[in-house]
């Protein structure tokens, strides 16, 4: 009697841990494929006028630095696609990704993940850019 709970008590101790292993390899977000439309010719440079923290689910918040410089380098579905060389945006969940920021109406809206091609949401979220002063 004895040996037989002990057994079950393994056997659940077992399946708990497969389970939790299980659920830590599970995708932490969805990416979803986004085909960018680049620009033609470069617009004009954008500033940020103050820090911004961006939000994606299952991933560390991303600060975008008041001062960078963006400029938008293409289109896809869920908005237009900005760059900045001014601060290395990163994505960082499951995996760690290089990205620029996707705007709509004045949010930031997700990543758009260049070497994947895909696009991440995040939580929108008002930005202020303002055209730079030549």
């Amino acid at each position: 009697m004895f040996i037989n709970k002990l057994l079950r008590i393994s056997r659940l101790i077992l399946a708990v841990s497969v389970a939790t292993l299980l659920s830590a390899c599970s995708t932490p977000q969805v990416n979803l494929s986004a085909v960018l439309s680049p620009v033609v010719s470069p617009g004009p440079v954008y500033v940020l006028e103050s820090n911004t923290t961006v939000s994606a689910p299952r991933a560390k918040s991303t600060i975008l630095k008041e001062g960078t410089r963006w400029q938008q380098v293409g289109t896809i579905e869920q908005g237009t696609v900005y760059h900045t060389t001014d601060q290395v945006v990163i994505v960082n969940s499951f995996n760690v990704h290089e990205g620029d920021i996707v705007i709509s109406d004045n949010k930031v809206v997700g990543y758009y993940l260049t070497v994947e091609g895909t696009f991440v949401e995040s939580t929108p979220t008002q930005i202020n850019l303002v055209e730079e002063e030549i």
